[in-house]
């Protein structure tokens, strides 16, 4: 039973939707301003619902379908004991057959313990399969 219910997790994951994603992310708006690159991939569970990483300090993502064509977006990271909360937007999609390209914007909140939270603007460029 643990073999067939391994088997079909992963297979989930084999034929789920990949996206891959690069940002630039703008941070420090009420200071000195920092940018920084970021990488992400992102397994499609549905048609609203992915998981995956962020390089840029989110860490783990939960990305959720919302309102308006937005998308909410969760993230913990474990070594930095962070949080964040954001939404998203792509302006623009392209590609339907194939290799599936976008171009986005994403404002995230980013709380850590002990310190004051952090808010960062990132343009975002994405690939998906």
């Amino acid at each position: 039973m643990k073999k067939l219910l391994m088997i079909v997790l992963l297979g989930s994951f084999v034929f789920s939707g990949i996206s891959i994603n690069k940002s630039i992310k703008y941070g420090g708006l009420d200071e000195t301003l920092t940018i920084t690159d970021a990488m992400g991939v992102d397994f499609d569970l549905n048609d609203g619902l992915s998981i995956g990483y962020d390089t840029g300090g989110a860490g783990l993502m939960i990305k959720s379908a919302g309102p308006l064509g937005t998308g909410i977006r969760l993230g913990w990271h474990n070594t930095t004991s962070s949080s964040t909360i954001g939404v998203g937007y792509n302006w623009w999609t392209g590609g339907e057959n194939g290799i599936g390209t976008s171009i986005g914007t994403a404002l995230d909140y980013m709380a850590t313990n002990g310190a004051d939270g952090a808010t960062t603007v990132s343009v975002v460029i994405g690939w998906g399969f």
